[in-house]
């Protein structure tokens, strides 16, 4: 079955939807994403380096899962999907943190919606999809920050500014 995504204008209304297979980035349309930053009750942030066969191959990401919304989802359904996909666990709430439009240097255009959750795991309660995650690794923020400010490159875009957001809501 193929996802349909949806379509949005500058106020995040639908307009329309496009198979996500063949969805092309490029052509300006504005589409919805999920970021979800992960901490278990150490602290430890929960980061992710994305498959080979995604956007932003093999780059780390301080969300412990992303994705785009479907269409006739909430951004709060497709943040508790994607993290159930992508790294195995369940979450029973997700804090909102910020929406905010986004456009890349390639000219993708998104809104994007940040969640916090903070949940009781480890790495070995962790279930990898590998078509989506090549590791994960659970890192504390000072460590992190210290990083991603060593290596930017090897992190992909609004990883710093995610991190920093789910930071002022974790404190």
């Amino acid at each position: 079955m193929s996802e349909i995504i949806p379509i949005v204008n500058e106020k995040d209304e639908v307009i329309s939807g496009e198979n996500r297979e063949t969805f092309d980035k490029s052509t300006g349309k504005i589409y919805r994403t999920v970021s979800v930053v992960i901490i278990n009750l150490r602290g430890e942030i929960l980061i992710q380096r994305r498959a080979m066969n995604k956007t932003y191959p093999g780059l780390w990401d301080t969300a412990g899962a992303a994705g785009h919304v479907h269409y006739g989802e909430t951004y709060a359904e497709a943040a508790e999907r994607e993290v159930e996909e992508e790294v195995g666990l369940i979450v029973d709430k997700f804090i909102p943190m910020k929406k905010f439009f986004y456009e890349s240097e390639k000219g993708h255009r998104r809104f994007m919606q940040t969640f916090l959750a903070v949940l009781d795991f480890d790495e070995a309660d962790v279930e990898i999809l590998p078509e989506e995650v090549m590791e994960i690794k659970l890192v504390k923020f000072e460590e992190l920050k210290q990083i991603i400010e060593e290596n930017p490159e090897s992190f992909r875009d609004l990883s710093a500014q995610v991190l920093e957001q789910a930071v002022k809501k974790y404190d």
